[in-house]
């Protein structure tokens, strides 16, 4: 098993897929679950595991929180499409949508931190 767990890790790294810093615990089950993501030019898309994430909340898969459209919609994610992808095993069945919509949250909250460059400090 760890063997194939490498080997997707290695195909997901050569398609450009970098850690966003958020990884999910579900304790019961000990399910673990890395968001990974990757930015290409484009035209604001956000996409999960292959499904645009507008569509997830509509099918409530996601749950519609305030603060995952607000970071959906801040300027700098404009000119990118945001391929997201949990790295571990099947979510659907497992993760309530609340939960999956703040995780994402917090990938989203971390790569706009890296998008918006830092403010150079005063010279004194």
């Amino acid at each position: 098993m760890e063997i194939k767990d490498q080997q997707k890790q290695t195909e997901r790294n050569l398609l450009g897929f970098e850690d966003s810093g958020v990884v999910i615990h579900r304790v019961p089950n000990k399910s673990r679950w890395s968001v990974l993501f990757r930015l290409k030019d484009g035209t604001g898309r956000f996409v999960l595991d292959g499904v645009d994430i507008g569509e997830l909340i509509k099918t409530g898969s996601i749950a519609p929180t305030v603060g995952l459209r607000e970071l959906m919609d801040q300027e700098e994610f404009k000119a990118w499409d945001t391929d997201l992808v949990l790295d571990g095993p099947g979510y659907s069945d497992v993760l309530e949508p609340v939960v999956l919509a703040r995780a994402l949250e917090e990938v989203l909250a971390n790569i706009l931190e890296r998008l918006i460059p830092e403010e150079e400090e005063p010279e004194q």
